[in-house]
């Protein structure tokens, strides 16, 4: 998936790691504000420099966030978001 490749470009993840669903998701969500399915030129713009702009806090938090990512490694990547159920 293009969109997939432009992330871990960005967020400077390796191939081999791969992103999870939830947090692709995530950035599309964000990305595809009309939610045509598509992203166009003006989206993609603005969601860029919403995350990846050296001037940004937004883009500080998304970069720590990512860096920790690298460091814990495939094994570790994504917590469950709830416990599991017993």
């Amino acid at each position: 998936d293009e969109f997939e490749q432009i992330l871990h470009k960005a967020l400077k993840i390796p191939d081999a790691v791969p992103l999870p669903s939830a947090r692709v998701q995530y950035f599309w969500s964000e990305i595809d504000s009309d939610g045509s399915g598509k992203v166009r030129f003006e989206e993609f713009l603005q969601w860029w420099l919403k995350y990846f702009n050296e001037n940004t806090t937004e883009r500080a938090q998304i970069h720590d966030f990512y860096r920790g990512i690298r460091r814990i490694g495939v094994k570790h990547l994504d917590p469950p978001a709830y416990a599991p159920a017993v």
